[in-house]
């Protein structure tokens, strides 16, 4: 039984790792996503009207798309990830625990996140956290920390892609899940 619990964790690092390989990007060659909630299917997180150290929350995709776009960037050792604002570029997302409002802060502030296959999507969670550090959707819309087993903290990641409208503008959106 020992040998075949250390089989699936070696497995479900492995998954992690890929994971993170199709998700991380550079700032020099960015790949924007959203992280739509799958609890609420139209919220997506956002930076909209958020400085550094002001607090994050989930809006109506397509409301401000630039501060709805986030990439994902690999932390120093490359076992966890930290997801940086597009809208803000010298921002990331902190979470602050348990039922408090998440927070931008400069990406050397910012949690590092582990990201886990759930029931419903995948989980942020932050690395080495406790049970409430994952990022969660609430009723009323703020971005949390909370447990990973209900709906509103699992994560859908949307990549992207501008297309060109037919006025030549390459602001449209267009995506679909990698999850």
């Amino acid at each position: 039984v020992d040998n075949q619990t250390a089989q699936l964790n070696a497995a479900l690092k492995a998954f992690n790792l890929s994971l993170f390989d199709n998700l991380v990007s550079t700032a020099e060659s960015p790949q924007w996503m959203y992280i739509r909630n799958y609890n609420y299917p139209n919220k997506v997180i956002t930076a909209n009207g958020t400085y550094i150290d002001g607090l994050l929350k989930c809006q109506d995709k397509n409301t401000s798309v630039n501060a709805e776009l986030w990439r994902f960037e690999y932390n120093a050792d490359k076992t966890a990830v930290k997801i940086i604002s597009k809208v803000q570029p010298t921002g990331a997302i902190k979470n602050v625990g348990q039922s408090a409002s998440a927070l931008l802060k400069l990406v050397s502030g910012a949690s590092d996140f582990q990201i886990t296959r759930t029931a419903f999507g995948f989980s942020i969670g932050v690395k080495g956290g406790g049970t409430y550090d994952n990022l969660h959707c609430d009723g009323t819309y703020r971005l949390v920390g909370w447990s990973a087993e209900v709906a509103a903290s699992s994560w859908i990641f949307e990549n992207y892609v501008p297309t060109i409208s037919t006025d030549g503008d390459w602001n449209t959106p267009s995506s679909w899940d990698i999850g």
